[in-house]
């Protein structure tokens, strides 16, 4: 692609970005998000590329509260989009406050004072706005096509929405398209190494070419700071290296010990490893849904390879606007 191609490009894309900044519709802004993430990924560019290029500002850092993920695989399928998109992701329980609450919340530290709720699982992405909104698009996206094949397997049959086989098909779905989300990211990163490390390729000396490994650095320190505050991210990094330093040191005395005392530096090593075991038989881990019902679980890995991971946005007026926006 040439420059004047990347910068057409770049363009458009800040076109929809600001349609759905203006947007009041909330399907109209997810159609105009959809598409905007979707020429970046054909294109491998980042917001940073684009704010470099247009000098605009994409989107401020935000924190989102999202109610959902109370399933194992609703948190896989979000972190993973949200790692996609720049983003971080966590998953908690959150307390509602409600008067007309069933559930009450005692106060620890003031046994006294009751609040009447309930608890409700959430999931919490901190990062640009505009990659916090396609996430959340897309995990959307993908949410409801995952329900959508789970009620085609289950013959619309309500009572077993929530059955065993129904949750193995989710599990399946999900893995492949965590598959496919992680192959995505890696085709991004073999394309920005393939375009730093070839001189000759027309976009490779680009100023605007994506820094894809730097801009993910970028975004973890941007996201973390906004977090707990400027330059914590640094101050982690710091400590983190110390306490590898430390470690370092540790593990060469004791390298340095176990020469000097072979027999007693043997018994160590057989109680970790006894330990290890003990700890293992303790924790089990359960069996997975997907091995409960294997036949749902493959089922819901073959419904999965027939969705993708691009919104559909070509639905009416909403066409017209995405249209007009390139222009």
């Amino acid at each position: 692609m040439s420059e004047l191609e990347q910068e057409k490009v770049m363009r458009q894309v800040q076109a929809m970005l600001n349609k759905a900044a203006s947007s009041q519709f909330s399907a109209e802004r997810d159609a105009f998000m959809a598409k905007a993430q979707e020429l970046m990924t054909k294109h491998s560019l980042t917001t940073a590329a684009i704010e470099r290029n247009t000098g605009k500002t994409t989107g401020k850092r935000e924190e989102q509260k999202v109610k959902g993920g109370f399933y194992l695989w609703q948190r896989r399928l979000w972190r993973n989009v949200a790692e996609l998109n720049f983003c971080m992701h966590w998953f908690q329980d959150s307390w509602v406050p409600n008067e007309k609450g069933r559930v009450l919340n005692w106060d620890y530290k003031d046994p006294h004072r009751v609040e009447r709720g309930y608890w409700q699982k959430i999931h919490r992405l901190v990062g640009r706005q505009v990659n916090v909104a396609a996430t959340i698009a897309l995990c959307s996206h993908l949410q409801d096509s995952i329900e959508r094949a789970v009620m085609e397997y289950v013959h619309h049959d309500k009572t077993q929405h929530l059955s065993s086989n129904a949750n193995a098909f989710r599990e399946g779905m999900t893995d492949v398209l965590v598959e496919k989300i992680s192959k995505r990211f890696k085709r991004r990163l073999k394309e920005e190494r393939e375009r730093q490390n070839d001189p000759e390729r027309p976009d490779s000396g680009f100023g605007t070419a994506v820094a894809l490994l730097d801009t993910i650095e970028q975004e973890k320190a941007g996201n973390y700071d906004f977090l707990h505050g400027e330059g914590e991210y640094a101050r982690k990094l710091a400590q983190e290296a110390e306490w590898a330093r430390e470690d370092a040191k540790a593990e060469a005395a004791y390298t340095a010990w176990a020469a000097e005392h072979p027999e007693e530096a043997k018994k160590k090593e057989e109680e970790r490893q006894a330990a290890a075991r003990r700890f293992r038989g303790r924790s089990g881990g359960g069996t997975s849904v997907k091995y409960v019902d294997a036949h749902s679980y493959h089922k819901g890995r073959d419904a999965a390879a027939k969705v993708g991971l691009d919104q559909q946005v070509d639905k009416g007026q909403i066409v017209g606007r995405i249209t007009h926006a390139k222009k």
